[in-house]
């Protein structure tokens, strides 16, 4: 056979293989992924690939040109390699200051472990303890050379893969034998494809990594990595965003028992109080007013002189702070909301009340509200937080939904749920506006506060802005991860609403908001008509017995949860890898049994969250000789933690009595 005929059937050989481990993927697929088998057969175009006549290297083609300027494995190789190098060089141990949990009703309830993690970090060296779950997100599928090395490793707990172009992952089926890939991997290991339809809108494929990312916790905001595949990753600036925001999302949006559980109590007292539960299906706010919620967000400053002179034009709705900065400008709302739990609020807004008179003024607020305020309005209404353990209680009438992180969060949920009319944002920065955390006329602003308020000036110091996000004027602006977090769950409420919003500020931008100028603002103010403000709020009494059996069994059934929890953590071996994998297995085994009462899932998660977060830390970048050490510790910590949380718990079910006198958090640390 000539030297051209050997060629030539080397090429045909090559080519009958692609095609017959292309046949062998879609087949895997469609058997074992039938959602991607959908995308690629909905999808008629080919892959743009060539093969080298002379190496029978395959390369992937665009406009014509060869992708990869070396063999394409090669290429993948020295990829990989360098993403390990770089990967060695970095210490990734969280700060033991940040698994020094509070806000769990015992104060310095895990310091213990807390102290003896920063210990062992110091006698090992942070740079010699690299996680032992780690989970990838991949952008960009390539051939798929990379990917199957990285498959390979071990190395991670689950690998997410991001393509943007379904030709891409066709062109790795006649590459890769993904169906032995993935049928070989071991049981804790695991691969996940998001791939982009060509006609699905960037909304509905960035929703589905929103959601692929609840599913990475608790990885996703401790031991998560990226990698980027060259030359594509510059086509994926929307996904990373995704994923950076939803790791620090995550951290903000835990449940905690502190917190949750005093919510919980605070909503049996009012209910106790007779406060009614509004209901959100009839109640409304007459039809055409523009409705205005106000915050404490330093762009109110800019916003102040139209919000006065054309007071009337506006339905005028504040939330938290925003109060004592709207009553500084000499004005007051026509309702008032609320979600503050703490002890903190009554004291603010007790001192708010001593220049002006709250007793003519109408309250909508949570169930959950501390029960020091709600007495000072002239009448107040309540709802549940769709988050609520009490929500299969009370029903969806009296459930405001996608109103949560913040007051102003909540203001905007609450107006868009009992009215189509157009709201304006005034004060809702979402981010340091120059540099302030706050507006001028604000309450934490003033000089002198008296001390049960010194915190107010404090925890703004405490969050230190240190992220950029893209401002209304098209600048970058600096926020925090609980203000991003407010955001991002803003954004959420704006996919859901008809209303049409309008963002009064030089903060943040607001997907599903329109950035409207002040000279924008005030013209169209002028050509507005001034109509009467008026709102009708319909609600009924609760049945404060049903309320108790619920919480009676809530409570209960979490403590009895965490202490199994507790004696599966007795049972924890010396393996790092392995105590962290049955870390997130819990989590999934609560999701999993709890599916299908929320709020029972939250409860328990509550008293157990923080805790297991802390425990996957310390076992996850310790070596296995400090394993025994570390969760011998944690144990003690958390036995001593749930007989406090036991006794707390059952003296309120036997009692009744469900005041929180002090604010369950670590005042020295919120």
């Amino acid at each position: 056979m000539e030297a051209t005929e050997i060629k030539n059937q080397k090429i045909h050989n090559k080519l009958k293989a692609m095609e017959d481990r292309y046949l062998k993927n879609l087949k895997f697929f469609e058997e074992r992924i039938p959602a991607l088998h959908r995308q690629i057969t909905d999808n008629p175009e080919l892959p743009s690939i060539s093969i080298d006549p002379n190496t029978l290297n395959v390369n992937r083609l665009e406009e014509g040109k060869g992708v990869y300027q070396i063999d394409s494995i090669e290429h993948a190789l020295t990829e990989v390699n360098n993403f390990y190098k770089t990967f060695d060089k970095k210490i990734y141990t969280p700060n033991p200051r940040n698994i020094d949990i509070t806000h769990l009703i015992k104060k310095k309830a895990f310091r213990t472990t807390a102290t003896l993690y920063a210990q062992e970090l110091i006698r090992i060296g942070p740079q010699n303890c690299k996680p032992a779950n780690i989970d990838l997100v991949v952008f960009g599928i390539g051939l798929g050379y990379h990917v199957e090395m990285l498959c390979n490793s071990n190395k991670f707990t689950n690998i997410t893969v991001i393509e943007n172009d379904v030709r891409n992952l066709k062109a790795s089926m006649y590459t890769i034998n993904w169906y032995t890939l993935l049928t070989n991997m071991r049981r804790e290991n695991s691969i996940t494809f998001h791939v982009q339809n060509q006609d699905q809108d960037k909304d509905s494929f960035v929703f589905t990594l929103k959601h692929h990312c609840h599913r990475l916790f608790p990885s996703i905001s401790i031991s998560t990595l990226t990698y980027n595949h060259v030359p594509d990753y510059v086509h994926y600036r929307d996904a990373k965003e995704v994923f950076e925001e939803y790791a620090t999302h995550m951290k903000v949006s835990t449940e905690v028992i502190g917190p949750e559980a005093q919510r919980l109590f605070n909503a049996n007292y009012n209910i106790s109080k007779g406060f009614p539960a509004i209901d959100l299906s009839k109640s409304t706010i007459e039809e055409g007013k523009l409705i205005s919620i106000i915050g404490g967000g330093p762009s109110l400053d800019i916003y102040a002189p139209l919000l006065k002179e054309y007071r009337d034009k506006f339905f005028i709705v504040t939330a938290g702070s925003g109060l004592s900065s709207l009553l500084k400008l000499d004005l007051k709302p026509d309702i008032h909301f609320e979600l503050e739990f703490q002890v903190l609020a009554t004291e603010l807004l007790n001192h708010v009340n001593k220049d002006n008179v709250l007793n003519d003024l109408n309250l909508v607020s949570t169930f959950e509200a501390n029960p020091g305020f709600p007495g000072m309005f002239n009448s107040a209404y309540m709802f549940i937080p769709e988050s609520s353990e009490l929500r299969p209680i009370l029903g969806e009438a009296h459930t405001l939904k996608r109103g949560g992180i913040t007051c102003t969060n909540g203001a905007t949920a609450f107006c868009s749920t009992i009215s189509s009319n157009d709201i304006f944002l005034f004060g809702l920065d979402f981010a340091y506006t120059n540099g302030l955390h706050h507006a001028k006329s604000n309450v934490s602003q003033e000089d002198e506060l008296p001390e049960e308020l010194s915190r107010i000036k404090t925890v703004p110091e405490n969050r230190p802005a240190n992220l950029p996000v893209d401002g209304t004027l098209g600048e970058k602006v600096m926020t925090c991860k609980t203000l991003n977090s407010a955001r991002i769950t803003m954004e959420s409420l704006l996919t859901e609403t008809a209303n049409n919003i309008f963002n009064c500020s030089h903060g943040a931008a607001v997907n599903g908001s329109e950035y409207i100028s002040y000279e924008d603002l005030e013209k169209r103010l002028k050509e507005s008509p001034s109509n009467k403000n008026s709102y009708n709020f319909e609600s009924r009494e609760v049945n404060q017995e049903v309320i108790f059996q619920r919480t009676k069994s809530l409570l209960e059934s979490s403590l009895k949860e965490a202490f199994h929890i507790l004696e599966l953590v007795k049972q924890f071996k010396t393996c790092a890898r392995e105590n962290a994998y049955n870390i997130k297995f819990i989590f999934d085994q609560i999701h999993k049994k709890y599916q299908g009462d929320m709020g029972q899932m939250r409860n328990v998660l509550s008293c157990i969250k923080q805790p297991l977060l802390q425990l996957y830390v310390v076992t996850n970048f310790l070596p296995d000789q400090s394993q025994k050490k570390v969760i011998d510790s944690w144990v003690k910590d958390f036995d001593e933690y749930l007989k406090n949380l036991k006794n707390i718990f059952e003296t309120a079910i036997e009692t009744q009595d469900f005041l929180v006198a002090e604010d369950w958090v670590d005042e020295e640390r919120a």
